[in-house]
């Protein structure tokens, strides 16, 4: 899968988080979907999409609140594909650009004893907060959208907080 085509699934992604019907509060519950390698707490059940293309397929997974939208997706991208190694930094300025946003911050962070980077972005959406992981040639891709002056603050901590990546 080229960069080329991981933006296009970005993209795809963001429109389908920022236009995902609002959704009302529940309890907290554990996404896991079986073989993704990953777990992660979300408001409520999410909606899922995937988008096949003939060289990945992108697992998505979004809520929407009315005060916030939560998403969660992985694809695995082609072993020998040259931009893998560029992996998760140009990921993230990809997201960025598409979402005409702003980064803010980025820095190195840990999760499982996995290595990745999580941002934060401006953007007329509102507030983006991301993290990126890249295990292997699966790309772990979480993000959230706040709307400007909306005080969300410990959901979203609570939402990239439970992230764990799993042994498929």
């Amino acid at each position: 899968m080229t960069m080329t085509n991981v933006m296009r699934a970005i993209i795809c992604l963001a429109l389908l988080v920022v236009c995902s019907s609002a959704q009302t509060r529940s309890t907290w519950v554990t996404l896991a979907p079986k073989g993704a390698g990953f777990s992660i707490s979300v408001p409520a059940k999410p909606t899922a999409r995937t988008i096949q293309r003939p060289t990945y397929t992108m697992h998505m997974f979004s809520i929407n609140t009315g005060s916030a939208t939560f998403a969660a997706n992985y694809a695995d991208l082609e072993p020998n594909d040259p931009d893998l190694n560029a992996g998760v930094v140009a990921t993230r300025d990809k997201m960025i650009d598409a979402m005409r946003a702003k980064l803010i911050s980025s820095r190195e962070i840990t999760v499982n004893g996995h290595t990745g980077i999580e941002f934060i972005g401006e953007s007329v959406l509102g507030n983006i907060r991301g993290q990126l992981f890249l295990v292997g040639n699966r790309m772990f891709q979480m993000m959230t959208i706040v709307p400007n002056g909306n005080k969300e603050i410990s959901n979203v901590n609570r939402f990239f907080n439970s992230f764990r990546i799993t042994a498929n």
